[in-house]
C-alpha cells in the first residue's frame, strides 16, 4: 500500500512518508540503503508501539505473529524501494505491493513466508528473491529473513525492541554492522573466520594478565621486581591463546618476549628447549630491535661477560649476531662437569643481564608439565635469582597432566612455600554459551542474534571446550551440515540435522574423523609427519615423501594442511596447530605399525644422504625414527651401522650438554653391538663405552660410569 505520494508503508497501515521521502534526496546505493532502513526502522517503532498492549494480553503466541508478520511486510518494502525496481518487478518479486494488513494489526499471511529461502537458515523452500540479490547488504537480508522465518522452536527475536536495536546499529556504524568491512576485507567468501586477534570469555584473564605484567615493570611500589603467572586449564580451554592475546602489547612497551614451548615426545632434552629459547631471542634482537635497544644489550652484555660468553654459545648460537668475534675468544679448559655449572650460571648471569626496566622481560613457558627435573631446576634458580628484575615469568601447565606427585607440582609448591618469587594463578574453564555465540558470529559473519540456535547445539556436544567447539564447526563445514550459499552469500545450517548429529565425545576423535575424509596423499603427509613429532623441518618431510611425491606436490599437500587448520608454518619448518591435532594425526598409524613405520622413515631418510654435512643436518631425525624400531633390525652390518649413528648423536649431545639425550644416544649405541663387536669393530666400541661412562659420570651417576669403565 502507498500514500497519496506514493511512499511506500510498512504493517500496521503506518505512514512513513512524514519520516523520509526516497524520491527527494539523491544519493548513492549506499545512502538509499540507509535511508530505506530509517524507514523499517520508524514503521518497527511505531508498530512495536501500537501493539504493545495486544501481545500483552494475547502472549507469546500473538507476539510470535506479529514478528513474523513485520519481517513479511518489511520485506515487501525493502523490494519496493530497491533501486532502479519498479511497481510491476516488485509485484513480480513477490511483493504485495501494499505492505498493510487490512485490520491494521500485522500477521502472518496464509501459506505467504516469503523469506524461507532454500538457501538460508532453516533451508526452506522459496519463490522469492534474496535481498541480497537485490543489491541489499548481506547482513541486512539475513536479519529480514530471520524475522520472518521465526518459529516456537527457533526464536531470534523476541520483542520489537530488539529488532529497532538492530536496525539502529545499522545506522549508527554500518561498516561494522551493515557491511561487516573489516571482515569482508580480511576472509574470502565461503571460509570460517577465526581471527586470530580475537580470544573469547577470557577479558578478565587478559586483564589480570597485563594488570600483573604492568604492577611488576611499572609499579611505583617496588618496581622492577619479578612475578610468576601460572596458568592451568585442560587441554584446548586456550592457555597458549590468552598469552598471544597480550603478546603485541608487551611488544608495544619494549618488552622482550621469551617463549619455550616443551613436548611430550622427548625429542630433545628440555634444558637444550630453554636454550634455543633464548637463542631465537638473540636472534630476533638483531633482527627486530631498534638500534638503541640492541647496542644498549650488546654493550651490557660485553661489559658483564667478556670472552666468558663464548661459554654459552655452543648452546646459543646466535649469540655471533650480537657480539661478532665471540669465536675468537678463549676459554680455559677444564673438566665437563665443571663447565656444565659454569654453563648453568652464567646462564643466570645472562638473563640477569638482557632483563630490566628499559627492556622488560616475559619468559613464556608453554606445556611446562613435560619439563624434566633438571629444567625445572634451572627455572627455579631463574625464579629465585633476585639480580633477575623487572621480569613476568608465565607458566602454562595442563591440569589433566599435573598429578600431586608430579615434579612441577612439587617445583610450584616449594617456590609458593618459600615465597622467592611473588605468584598468582589463572585457571581456564570451557567457555559459556554466549562466548561461544560470539565466536560463531565472528566465523560465520552473522549477527549473535542468528547464531544462537547453533551455539546451543554445539556447547551441549562440546561442553564449550574452545578448540572442540572450532574443530566440530569445521567438521560440520566438510560434511555439509554447515556451508555457504553463494546466492544468498552467507552461511547456512540445519539446526534439527545439527542436534540430531552424533559426534565424537572428544577433540582428537573428532579431528582423527575429519582427517580421514581427506584424500590418501593427505593422510599419507599426515601420517609421516606426526610419526616426525610435534614440529619438523619442511625439508625433511619433502625427502621423506620425496620417492612417490614431487617437490611440487609435497608443497600442495602442505598448503591443504596449513590452510586446514592442521598445520603452522613458521619459516623452513611446520607444526602442528595443537598438541591434540598432533595426536589425532600420530593415531592414524595404528599402534601394531607404529614400530616398522618409524623404522622405515628412518631407512629412507638416510637413503637420501649424500654428504657429511647432509648427515649432520638430518641425523637427529634418522636415530630418532630408527632407535624406534630398533628392535626390528636383524642385519648385523645395519645394527652396527645404527650403532655408529647413536655414537656420532651422542657426542653432538654430549658437546651441547643434552646428557639425558647423549645418554639415551649412547645406551642404544651399545646395545645395538655384537657380542663380539670388541673383536670386529674396537674402535667404534671404545668410543661408545668411554663417551657414555663420562656422560654418566657429568651427570652424577656414578654405578652407571663403572659399568661403561667395565667394559672398556
Amino acid at each position: 500500500m502507498k500514500d497519496a505520494k506514493g511512499n511506500a508503508k510498512i504493517g500496521c497501515g503506518v505512514n512513513n512518508a512524514q519520516t523520509a521521502s526516497t524520491d527527494t534526496v539523491p544519493g548513492s546505493p549506499h545512502d538509499s540503503i540507509l535511508r530505506s532502513i530509517q524507514l523499517a526502522l520508524v514503521s518497527a517503532r511505531e508498530c512495536g508501539q501500537k501493539h504493545a498492549l495486544t501481545t500483552a494480553v494475547n502472549g507469546d503466541e500473538e507476539k510470535l505473529a506479529l514478528l513474523c508478520a513485520v519481517g513479511n511486510d518489511m520485506y515487501d518494502l525493502f523490494v519496493q524501494l530497491a533501486p532502479g525496481l519498479g511497481p510491476a518487478d516488485a509485484v513480480a518479486l513477490g511483493s504485495s505491493g501494499d505492505g498493510a494488513v487490512s485490520d491494521g494489526l500485522a500477521r502472518p499471511s496464509k501459506g505467504r513466508r516469503p523469506l524461507s529461502v532454500d538457501d538460508g537458515i532453516g533451508k526452506q523452500e522459496s519463490t522469492f528473491i534474496h535481498l541480497v540479490e537485490l543489491g541489499y547488504p548481506v547482513r541486512l537480508s539475513t536479519l529480514v529473513a530471520c524475522l520472518a522465518n521465526q518459529s516456537e522452536s527457533e526464536c531470534f527475536y523476541s520483542a520489537m525492541s530488539e529488532v529497532e536495536h538492530d536496525l539502529q546499529q545499522m545506522l549508527d556504524d554500518p561498516d561494522t554492522y551493515l557491511y561487516d568491512t573489516a571482515s569482508n576485507m580480511n576472509y574470502p567468501q565461503g571460509q570460517l573466520r577465526f581471527p586470530a586477534d580475537r580470544l573469547y570469555g577470557r577479558k578478565e584473564d587478559v586483564d589480570a594478565l597485563l594488570s600483573t605484567y604492568k604492577r611488576v615493570v611499572h609499579s611505583g611500589v617496588n618496581p622492577g621486581t619479578r612475578h610468576l603467572v601460572q596458568i592451568s586449564g585442560f587441554s584446548g580451554t586456550g592457555k597458549t591463546s590468552l598469552v598471544d592475546q597480550i603478546r603485541p602489547e608487551l611488544l608495544a612497551d619494549r618488552a622482550i618476549m621469551v617463549t619455550c614451548k616443551f613436548s611430550a615426545q622427548g625429542l630433545e632434552q628440555p634444558t637444550a628447549l630453554l636454550f634455543q629459547a633464548f637463542d631465537t631471542y638473540c636472534k630476533d634482537l638483531v633482527q627486530n630491535t631498534d638500534p638503541v635497544l640492541f647496542h644498549e644489550i650488546k654493550t651490557a652484555l660485553m661489559t658483564t661477560f667478556g670472552s666468558l660468553l663464548a661459554l654459552l654459545v655452543g648452546r646459543m648460537p646466535s649469540l655471533r649476531y650480537i657480539v661478532e668475534d665471540i669465536e675468537s675468544f678463549i676459554v680455559e679448559g677444564g673438566n665437563k662437569t665443571e663447565e656444565i655449572n659454569l654453563i648453568a650460571y652464567y646462564f643466570v648471569i645472562f638473563v640477569r643481564t638482557i632483563s630490566g626496566p628499559r627492556h622488560p622481560l616475559v619468559v613464556f613457558l608453554d606445556d611446562l608439565q613435560w619439563a624434566d627435573q633438571g629444567c625445572l631446576d634451572l627455572i627455579k634458580t631463574l625464579l629465585s635469582d633476585p639480580g633477575v628484575t623487572s621480569t613476568l615469568f608465565v607458566a602454562c601447565y595442563r591440569d589433566e597432566e599435573v598429578t600431586p606427585a608430579h615434579p612441577l607440582a612439587e617445583l610450584l609448591g616449594a617456590v609458593a612455600m618459600d615465597e622467592v618469587v611473588p605468584m598468582s594463578s589463572i585457571s581456564l574453564s570451557n567457555l559459556e554459551k554466549d562466548d561461544i555465540n560470539e565466536l560463531l558470529s565472528d566465523a560465520l559473519s552473522i549477527s549473535p542474534r542468528f547464531t544462537r540456535p547453533l551455539a546451543g547445539a554445539l556447547y551441549s556436544k562440546t561442553r564449550g571446550n574452545p578448540m572442540f567447539v572450532t574443530q566440530l564447526l569445521m567438521s560440520l563445514s566438510e560434511d555439509g551440515s554447515l556451508s555457504y550459499s553463494a546466492r544468498g552469500r552467507r552461511w547456512q545450517w540445519d539446526i534439527q540435522a545439527i542436534r540430531a548429529k552424533s559426534v565424537a565425545d572428544n577433540a582428537v576423535d573428532l579431528i582423527v574423523s575429519m582427517m580421514k575424509t581427506h584424500g590418501d596423499d593427505v593422510q599419507r603427509m599426515l601420517r609421516t609427519a606426526a610419526l616426525l613429532g610435534w614440529t619438523f623441518d619442511i625439508s625433511i618431510l619433502q625427502r621423506l615423501l620425496a620417492p612417490t611425491s614431487s617437490t611440487t606436490v609435497v608443497a600442495n599437500l602442505i598448503d591443504i594442511a596449513v590452510e586446514g587448520g592442521l598445520f603452522v608454518k613458521n619459516g623452513s619448518s611446520l607444526h602442528f596447530a595443537h598438541d591434540a591435532i598432533w595426536q589425532g594425526a600420530f593415531s592414524l598409524t595404528p599402534i601394531s605399525q607404529r614400530e616398522q613405520s618409524h623404522l622405515d622413515l628412518g631407512r629412507r631418510l638416510l637413503s637420501t644422504i649424500s654428504t657429511d654435512d647432509d648427515l649432520g643436518t638430518c641425523l637427529s631425525v634418522i636415530v630418532g625414527q630408527y632407535n624406534k624400531g630398533a628392535s626390528l633390525v636383524t642385519n648385523r652390518d645395519e645394527a652396527l651401522r645404527l650403532a655408529g649413528l647413536n655414537l656420532k648423536a651422542g657426542e653432538k649431545a654430549f658437546a651441547a650438554t643434552s646428557f639425558r639425550q647423549a645418554s639415551i644416544y649412547l645406551l642404544q649405541a651399545s646395545v645395538l653391538l655384537q657380542p663380539n663387536a670388541w673383536d670386529t669393530h674396537y674402535d667404534l666400541c671404545l668410543r661408545i663405552f668411554t663417551t657414555c661412562g663420562e656422560v654418566q659420570l657429568t651427570q652424577g651417576n656414578s654405578d652407571g660410569a663403572l659399568l661403561s669403565a667395565a667394559q672398556v
